[in-house]
């Protein structure tokens, strides 16, 4: 039942993959980064099959390393991400000129 279920998100992981935007082209790009993280990648078959698969498709898959990969992990996502939101933000303002 394990390895089923392993295999039927390997599946989805590799037809998402697919929809991924075209990375190809006269300039050289890196690989497009793609996250696996939420609680199914604990388990460590699914994590290296959907990294296989993501790798076999030109993508590059980043997972968690030191933070766990459930809710947690996300969470600490969210906030870097919004921090970064907020740090561009201020950037922005700053470099605007004032009337």
């Amino acid at each position: 039942l394990a390895d089923g279920l392993v295999a039927l998100v390997g599946r989805s992981c590799d037809r998402l993959s697919a929809r991924a935007p075209s990375r190809s082209g006269a300039v050289t790009r890196p690989p497009l980064a793609i996250a696996l993280c939420g609680g199914c990648f604990q388990n460590a078959a699914l994590l290296q099959s959907c990294a296989a698969l993501l790798r076999r498709r030109g993508l590059q898959p980043y997972w968690n390393a030191q933070v766990p990969p459930h809710d947690g992990g996300l969470a600490l996502g969210q906030l870097a991400a919004m921090g970064r939101r907020i740090c561009l933000a201020s950037a922005a303002a700053t470099a605007s000129p004032t009337p």
